[in-house]
């Protein structure tokens, strides 16, 4: 995702701020919040899950998916990169 954004703000690795964080904390991180009523902890958390070192969140992965059966074309994350891009600037 990193990757699109830069492609698609024209932009390099140098001109971001990067920070990193453990995929472990930040799962927890989210689950606490909801725990404590913040259910935009589920969003963290569950984004997390997408990169845990075994795959589990990573349902295309570990279990397959049916786009090609339900006629689904294969989407250009470019293309959807710049519409969010577009929609962050614009607030």
């Amino acid at each position: 995702m990193l990757d699109s954004v830069l492609r698609v703000t024209k932009t390099g690795i140098e001109d971001w701020t990067v920070t990193k964080e453990k995929t472990k904390e930040r799962y927890e991180k989210g689950m606490a919040r909801m725990r404590s009523g913040d259910y935009s902890g589920l969003v963290l958390g569950m984004y997390s899950r997408n990169f845990f070192p075994d795959g589990s969140g990573n349902h295309s992965v570990t279990r397959g998916l049916d786009n090609e059966k339900l006629g689904l074309e294969k989407e250009n994350l470019d293309e959807f990169t710049e519409v969010a891009v577009k929609q962050a600037l614009e607030g």
